[in-house]
């Protein structure tokens, strides 16, 4: 839909609702409200907008601007007022169960400690392992007397060849 391309006509439409044209003026936008259907159109849209507005409830935007004004320049007040009332005391339990809960780690901390350095303790007391060891070579019979009485050993101390 294209709007009407005289624009001096549709600059009066809002003065034509109002009813604030002069008379030379009301006749002219008469006359083209007679042949134009758009311009028509437009006018009782405003004429629909200007009766609703009378309807709607008006807002005192100057009340509302100066009580904004206000609140915000008055002093805010504290979140935390003494007014001579004490705070309500904390149950007893309530603390029974934070001293419970700390007295709860340190014995755990107490036990897993105690049994880190009972296995320490374990691991010390038990025999080192057995390590055999080659009989010292006899001058009878050298080291294949060593190697016929313990062949382990014989291949442990002799050097590898590569």
């Amino acid at each position: 839909m294209a709007d009407c391309s005289n624009v001096d006509i549709r600059e009066l439409l809002p003065e034509r609702a109002g009813g604030a044209l002069s008379a030379a003026d009301l006749a002219r936008v008469e006359a083209h409200l007679a042949e134009c259907g758009m311009c028509a159109g437009e006018l009782a849209l405003i004429q629909a907008v200007r009766a609703s507005l009378r309807v709607a409830p008006r807002i005192d935007v100057v009340r509302i601007a100066g009580a904004v004004r206000s609140a915000t320049a008055a002093p805010t007040r504290p979140m935390l007022v003494d007014d001579g009332a004490r705070a309500p005391r904390r149950l007893p339990r309530a603390r029974w169960i934070g001293w419970k809960t700390a007295a709860a780690v340190a014995i755990a901390a107490a036990g897993g400690g105690t049994m880190l350095l009972s296995r320490h303790v374990d691991d010390a007391s038990v025999a080192p392992a057995q390590v055999a060891t080659a009989p010292a070579p006899s001058s009878e019979g050298g080291a294949n007397a060593a190697s016929a009485a313990n062949p382990t050993a014989a291949t442990a101390s002799a050097p590898v060849a590569a």
